[in-house]
């Protein structure tokens, strides 16, 4: 026999002991699940594939913990520290359980993993896990307390649901309380543990960090570890310039309460950082801060964020939707541009300036409000979006017009940035309606031009000469 099928001896109840092959190759999740006398699996000493430890199930490599046998005589258990996943229903229907120790290296607890086990009160889920799939701890009947961790980047449906809904502890921003909320379960903010100064000296230097400590301040200088998964401690108030850049392995990073600011490319090239959430002390986000992190998806933005700085975010390449809070102020040039996934952008009215190029190559963008407030745009703010087929203004903005999709100055005298999914005719429209003279419009700015004259390569309609006199740019209108 080389296969075992998923459930394949489910609710086998007198079976007691089972040896598995040396040819079995695949075992299916939960095979031999609520075998309530089942005390111990086997495995032929032949088998490159499994292990049995203790009468528990492991992979070859005792990196999965593959299946707990329900009718084990120990009511708590201490998983080895080199497992790094927990399998699918690995633990399901385990209801002699009271309690199971979770080390930090596991990183993934798979679908219905803890799954009925009914006499849990309370779990702790390590540091170092980042994923909670579907159902994991579903019908823990007496569970009444799961404290996870801000590195937690999935939570999975109903993974923690049962008769009682228990209190869900975490980080504000954090997944934890996404799914709180979202499964309507209590949730509960994690407090910090504030360290002594030498305490949080001795921290530092155990996690690998270069850092300065005053009576008002600690500064994390320089990471030299290669954790993929750190939590800085309470009282770290600053990470200086380019603490952390070139961390290729860092997945999640989790910021303090305590941190006031972020340094120039602290982050930048941490190719492997998936999310971030920024803390409320934190009001700037200076230039290059996470610049090509190329895997990051999230960002979780403080409520009292007054600016972000040139290439803070430049090809993000997967970040897929920006949400600023009613504070920002600025947006610097080429903040965003490159980040290819970016669909979705909120921009409120607190924002005023919007620098050069800060949106461009944002190829997933298909249309943008820009609000109010707004009373500065660089040049080319949504440059290259080739999906991009209107910018929006309302008509109490004073500054700005939006005609056809198409963002002119409110005078209608300079063409700001025409779209680049805009589709042909609105082109001529836009500059038709504009009328004066030959037009209206009498000055377009550079990235204009340079989209205006594409167009009337492909389309040879209308013809884009740039004259030089007294240091402005005219267009005139050639029609074949």
């Amino acid at each position: 026999m080389t296969q075992l099928g998923e459930l394949a001896f489910f609710k086998c109840t007198i079976l007691e002991t089972v040896t598995l092959p040396k040819d079995l190759t695949t075992y299916g999740s939960g095979a031999f699940a609520e075998c309530k006398k089942l005390h111990e699996i086997r495995v032929s000493a032949k088998n490159r594939h499994f292990q049995s430890i203790d009468g528990v199930l492991f992979s070859a490599d005792g990196r999965t913990l593959i299946q707990f046998p329900k009718g084990h005589a120990i009511t708590q258990y201490e998983i080895s520290p080199r497992v790094t996943s927990i399998a699918e229903r690995a633990f399901y229907g385990c209801t002699q359980l009271k309690s199971v120790t979770i080390p930090t290296s596991v990183t993934h607890i798979e679908n219905e993993a803890f799954c009925r086990c009914r006499q849990f009160t309370s779990i702790k889920i390590p540091a170092s896990v980042t994923y909670i799939g579907d159902y994991a701890f579903l019908n823990c009947r007496h569970l009444a307390y799961a404290e996870i961790p801000a590195g937690v980047l999935h939570i999975g449906k109903r993974a923690f649901y049962g008769h009682y809904r228990p209190l869900i502890c975490g980080r504000r921003g954090s997944e934890a309380e996404r799914y709180a909320k979202e499964e309507q379960h209590n949730f509960h903010e994690e407090a910090e543990v504030v360290l002594s100064r030498k305490e949080l000296a001795k921290k530092l230097e155990k996690l690998g960090f270069e850092h300065e400590i005053t009576d008002d301040s600690a500064a994390i200088v320089k990471y030299t570890g290669s954790a993929s998964v750190i939590e800085l401690p309470a009282g770290v108030t600053e990470i200086r310039e380019e603490a952390f850049i070139n961390c290729s392995r860092l997945n999640f990073i989790t910021l303090p309460k305590s941190l006031k600011r972020i340094g120039e490319a602290a982050f930048c090239r941490c190719v492997s950082l998936t999310s971030i959430v920024i803390p409320d002390g934190v009001e700037q986000i200076e230039d290059f801060t996470f610049s090509e992190c190329l895997s990051l998806t999230t960002v979780t933005f403080p409520p009292k964020l007054k600016s972000i700085g040139e290439r803070a975010f430049r090809e993000c390449v997967w970040l897929k939707s920006v949400t600023l809070p009613d504070s920002v102020t600025s947006i610097g040039a080429l903040a965003f541009r490159g980040c290819e996934s970016l669909a979705e952008l909120t921009l409120l009215n607190s924002l005023t300036e919007l620098g050069a190029h800060a949106f461009a190559n944002c190829a997933n963008l298909t249309t943008v409000t820009l609000p109010d407030g707004i009373t500065k745009i660089g040049s080319g703010p949504f440059a290259e979006c080739k999906g991009l087929t209107e910018i929006l203004l309302t008509k109490e903005n004073p500054h700005f017009q939006s005609i056809d999709g198409i963002l002119f100055t409110a005078d209608g005298k300079t063409l700001i940035q025409f779209p680049a999914g805009n589709p042909a005719p609105p082109l001529r429209t836009s500059l038709k309606r504009n009328a004066h003279w030959r037009f209206r419009v009498h000055r377009l700015s550079n990235s204009a031009v340079h989209l205006v004259s594409r167009y009337s390569h492909e389309h040879r309609k209308i013809r884009v000469q740039r004259l030089h006199s007294t240091g402005s740019r005219n267009v005139a209108s050639q029609h074949k």
